[in-house]
């Protein structure tokens, strides 16, 4: 929610940007929660195979939270 209640939206065209976007924009104690609207098949297989990824982007970030600042290096 911003400063008005309302809820932000922001259209990204992968998972690590989506990902990277809430790591940035999360506050402390926030969770970031996969919940996808739709399918992905032009990028992934199957619904697995995305929270495969999802997962992978989270051990990678917690690899690197030495920097709470330090977002994930490039696109999907």
């Amino acid at each position: 929610l911003d400063n008005n209640n309302k809820v932000q939206i922001q259209k990204v065209k992968t998972l690590k940007e989506a990902f990277n976007l809430a790591v940035q924009t999360a506050k402390s104690n926030d969770t970031i929660l996969l919940s996808p609207a739709t399918a992905s098949y032009d990028q992934y297989r199957s619904y697995v195979e995305r929270g495969k990824e999802f997962e992978n982007l989270v051990k990678e970030y917690e690899t690197n939270s030495d920097n709470t600042s330090q977002l994930l290096r490039g696109g999907g």
